[in-house]
């Protein structure tokens, strides 16, 4: 995600804590919307891979 989709992801804080819109229509929503951003594309570490990271915080 870049700066266009924290300004989506942003909206949606919105709708629940300022509009109060129902959780569970805009939780419909969100669900919609990460279905693009299904893996991890960073690392904390350059080089390694950043499902491995999540392996270690596991323990």
């Amino acid at each position: 995600m870049k700066e266009g989709e924290m300004e989506e992801v942003a909206k949606f804080f919105k709708r629940i804590l300022i509009d109060k819109e129902e959780p569970s229509k805009v939780r419909k929503d969100v669900v919609e919307f990460k279905k693009n951003y299904r893996k991890i594309h960073y690392c904390f570490y350059e080089g390694r891979d950043p499902y491995e990271f999540i392996e270690l915080v596991r323990v």
